[in-house]
């Protein structure tokens, strides 16, 4: 199918421009959006700074929308998220605020052809730079983007939205069961007895990995980097042959098992949730319970997940470039135990709880399989709108 082609300078009714500049900053106030806040199609704006309302307004003489398209200009450059309603934002250095005009090019479908390969490569094929890449309005307005009629953009950016607000719908519900789960353990370790970690569990780092070790594709390696909030992140993972894999095999993951960064990310706790063969690398440590009788897996993943327990692992890292934490100094924390009939009930219902959040994660990962398996074929006409609702039907969307 041949798109015609829209230049994004005569397709934009809002361009918002403040690259390299930053307003004067508030304690509280309305969040400040700069390029570290835009990553995998979404804003986060928990740590973002603030701007008064006052230099909000002056700041900001065109005002973001529900769906207005946020474009990092460098470091790295062609990251895009929405925006995710109408509610105030501050665009400052290092974004551009992107919106479609009326009739020739939708938002929302402006936000899935950046994500394409064909306008990724025009956007870096236009960027300056050595050390970093970056591009300025000029530049940017010169890009092209591959479009159908408008109508048949909105469809298309229906379909896909509509699996990243069912994937988002999953991440909001994954963050709200784990929540509870972490207050029923914060609520249930307010009694009991305490003792050091040490008596209860242990911790081995993984499998020292050469440098020779490392390919493209094959077994993948759990790394710092991989240790995610309460999640094991395998997107941008290394690998290694099938033969050093089996020379690691006593350091392949299982279902469930309790991960702790011990370099740079200090502290960090995470669970795998997969069957699929997966090593862990060194630095990384993984938890076994030694005394059943008066521990339970469930319960001490989310213990170490207590805000007050990471911040005492943050205190016994040590290194100035790199913090580091050693087993000694993870097993030396003191755990508070509920008797046994309390550890009984308590483990009933986080062993419910958490299983019903590996059902969500995995229900998430097969539905971002689906919207990625789908963004290039709709993008590209390879795929028609009637034929990806067909697939949506079929995936519960």
């Amino acid at each position: 199918m041949n798109w015609s082609t829209l230049v994004l300078g005569d397709s934009l009714e809002v361009l918002i421009d403040n690259r390299g500049k930053n307003p004067e900053f508030s304690e509280q106030g309305i969040p400040a959006i700069s390029g570290m806040y835009v990553g995998d199609g979404a804003l986060d704006v928990s740590s973002a700074r603030r701007v008064s309302p006052e230099v909000w307004d002056k700041w900001m003489p065109s005002k973001t929308q529900k769906h207005d398209v946020v474009l990092t200009s460098e470091a790295p450059l062609g990251r895009v998220a929405l925006v995710p309603s109408d509610e105030p934002l501050t665009l400052t250095q290092r974004v551009f605020g992107l919106r479609g005009r009326a009739g020739v090019l939708d938002s929302r479908f402006l936000f899935y052809a950046f994500q394409t390969a064909q306008v990724q490569a025009d956007l870096q094929g236009r960027a300056t730079g050595t050390t970093v890449l970056g591009i300025r309005q000029p530049a940017l307005l010169k890009v092209q983007i591959p479009a159908p009629s408008f109508e048949e953009q909105q469809a298309i950016a229906e379909v896909l939205g509509a699996l990243d607000d069912k994937i988002a719908a999953n991440t909001k519900l994954v963050a709200t069961v784990d929540d509870f789960c972490t207050s029923l353990v914060y609520r249930g370790s307010t009694s009991g007895t305490f003792c050091q970690l040490s008596e209860v569990a242990s911790v081995k780092s993984g499998y020292s990995f050469k440098s020779k070790d490392w390919q493209e594709t094959g077994v993948p390696v759990v790394k710092i980097g991989n240790i995610k909030p309460g999640i094991v992140d395998l997107d941008g993972c290394s690998f290694v042959s099938n033969a050093v894999a089996l020379d690691a095999a006593s350091f392949r993951l299982h279902d469930k098992d309790i991960l702790i960064a011990m370099t740079g990310y200090v502290g960090e706790v995470a669970r795998h949730r997969g069957q699929a063969r997966v090593l862990l690398n060194q630095r990384v440590g993984r938890f076994a319970v030694t005394d059943p009788n008066r521990l339970t897996a469930d319960y001490l993943y989310y213990f170490l997940r207590l805000a007050h327990v990471k911040a005492a692992f943050i205190a016994k890292g040590q290194g100035s470039a790199q913090q580091n934490i050693g087993a000694g100094d993870i097993l030396g924390i003191m755990i508070p135990l509920p008797d046994a009939d309390r550890l009984h009930s308590l483990t009933a219902v986080l062993e419910a709880l958490d299983n019903k959040i590996g059902g969500l994660i995995r229900e998430r990962t097969c539905l971002a399989v689906t919207r990625d398996a789908l963004l290039p074929q709709l993008m590209s006409g390879k795929l028609r709108v009637k034929d990806a609702e067909k697939v949506l039907e079929n995936a519960g969307v």
